[in-house]
């Protein structure tokens, strides 16, 4: 270890970097929570193409 290094109490985060954290876990917990409620209505349709790729594109995007 080096004598010259000082180990120093976390700074507190501010309100955005508390988001940036938080944010992409509430979304994906939302996410599984709008698709378990919804999953009849959302799923039992796929020949409609347009919903098809919306879905698609939402949980590929939760996924990423």
């Amino acid at each position: 270890m080096n004598k010259r290094e000082t180990f120093e109490p976390a700074a507190a985060q501010d309100w955005r970097a508390l988001i940036a954290t938080l944010g992409p876990a509430i979304a994906g917990i939302g996410s599984v929570v709008l698709a378990d409620i919804f999953q009849q209505t959302l799923f039992s349709n796929l020949d409609n193409y347009p919903l098809t790729v919306l879905l698609f594109v939402w949980l590929f995007g939760t996924m990423m």
